[in-house]
C-alpha cells in the first residue's frame, strides 16, 4: 500500500557500473596553449600524467592534496642514485594511482643531477602503452 513497503516478489533495479572515457581539451605543451581538439583515451590519458607529475603537491589551493607529485623535493639534495630512482618509482606511482584508467607503469630509468632529475618510463593504461618523459 505505501511506496516504501516492498514485497520480496518485486525485482529491484540494481546499479550498473559504467566507465565513460576520460576526455580532455588537447594541449600543445610545447606552446602551453590549448589545440582546440578534444582528446580521449590513451592521449588523454598521457596528457593527465604530464599534467599531474608537474603540478607540485600541496602547493596549490585549487587543488586537492590528492593532485600532484612530490618530485620537487629530491632536488638540490645530496642523495644516493639508487635511494633518488626508489622515490621517483614511488612518487609517480603514488602521483598516479589516482587515476583509475591507469593501470601500471614500468621500465622507469632515473637520471639525476643537483638541479635535475628526468624520469623516463611506460604508462600502462586500460587504453594501451605509452613512453613518457618526465624533466623536473
Amino acid at each position: 500500500m505505501f511506496p516504501f513497503d516492498l514485497d520480496d516478489e518485486e525485482d529491484v533495479v540494481e546499479e550498473i557500473e559504467t566507465t565513460t572515457e576520460q576526455k580532455d581539451y588537447e594541449i600543445d605543451f610545447t606552446t602551453g596553449e590549448l589545440t582546440g581538439r578534444i582528446i580521449s583515451g590513451l592521449p588523454a590519458v598521457i596528457q593527465w600524467v604530464r599534467l599531474t607529475l608537474g603540478t607540485e603537491r600541496y602547493y596549490y589551493n585549487q587543488f586537492t592534496w590528492d593532485y600532484g607529485s612530490e618530485l620537487e623535493d629530491l632536488i638540490g639534495r645530496e642523495f644516493s642514485g639508487e635511494y633518488v630512482e626508489n622515490e621517483v618509482g614511488r612518487m609517480i606511482s603514488d602521483a598516479l594511482s589516482m587515476n583509475d584508467d591507469i593501470e601500471s607503469i614500468s621500465d622507469l630509468t632515473v637520471e639525476s643531477e643537483s638541479d635535475k632529475i628526468t624520469a623516463e618510463f611506460k604508462v600502462n593504461t586500460i587504453y594501451g602503452s605509452e613512453e613518457v618523459t618526465v624533466n623536473v
